[in-house]
């Protein structure tokens, strides 16, 4: 199953141009409904090591940044909501690194914790909770320690809910969660699409090969409505 939905992002990547579906006012017709997409900015993402981890921040239990990394800084992430008649879902997620428009997009890798490549099967970003995220590697290392105390990950939990639920409309809401207040290294969480499942983060670079941003797609649309969309 995996490998198909890797090979459909394959073939997705290479028809699509994602920094189009942040554009304000833009339309995409699907079998759900016409959406009209909007950007919204939930807050910039401090980057202390500039190594990126996407995930779920409610069931993950390693540290596997990309092995695409950026300057360490902060970056405004921004979410597409698609409009739908009756719901607001949140389509897309771009951490965005430059204001320069991609030329091209790969899937990136990820890397353990000793700062090995893993196999493409096990870059699939799996979401349990409904709920995703960016953060940088200091983030998730801090997170991954309080997992092994099961008061402080109760306490961490509680907290992700209770800031996601300040924000909560329908099946959409967002938090940015500050973790360590020395290096102002932060989590911003949102959620997916329609719920759970398997999506793919996409790295667009520029003309002179720099990232310029990554996104995540959380499949609210499929393949062949994307696809018109770019034809």
């Amino acid at each position: 199953m995996i490998r198909g939905l890797i090979n459909h992002a394959y073939y997705i990547m290479e028809q699509i141009n994602y920094s189009e579906l942040f554009i304000d006012g833009e339309q995409i017709r699907a079998r759900r409904g016409n959406a009209i997409l909007k950007p919204h900015n939930v807050g910039n993402l401090v980057l202390p090591t500039g190594r990126i981890v996407a995930c779920d921040p409610l069931a993950f239990h390693e540290v596997s940044p990309f092995t695409v990394g950026v300057l360490p800084n902060e970056y405004p992430v921004i979410l597409s909501l698609a409009n739908f008649d009756k719901e607001q879902i949140v389509a897309y997620a771009m951490l965005k690194f430059s204001d320069e428009k991609p030329v091209r997009w790969e899937m990136p890798a990820l890397t353990n914790s000793q700062g090995t490549s893993l196999d493409e099967d096990e870059a699939t970003y799996v979401v349990d909770s409904g709920t995703g995220c960016f953060m940088d590697v200091e983030a998730a290392q801090i997170l991954v320690e309080d997992q092994d105390d099961d008061q402080k990950d109760d306490t961490y939990s509680s907290k992700v809910l209770d800031e996601m639920n300040k924000s909560r409309n329908s099946n959409l809401s967002w938090a940015n969660i500050s973790l360590n207040p020395t290096t102002k290294a932060n989590i911003i969480c949102f959620s997916t699409g329609v719920g759970d499942g398997f999506y793919t983060s996409y790295f667009g670079f520029g003309a002179k090969g720099d990232a310029v941003c990554v996104v995540t797609d959380f499949d609210v649309f499929d393949d062949e409505e994307l696809v018109e969309y770019f034809v």
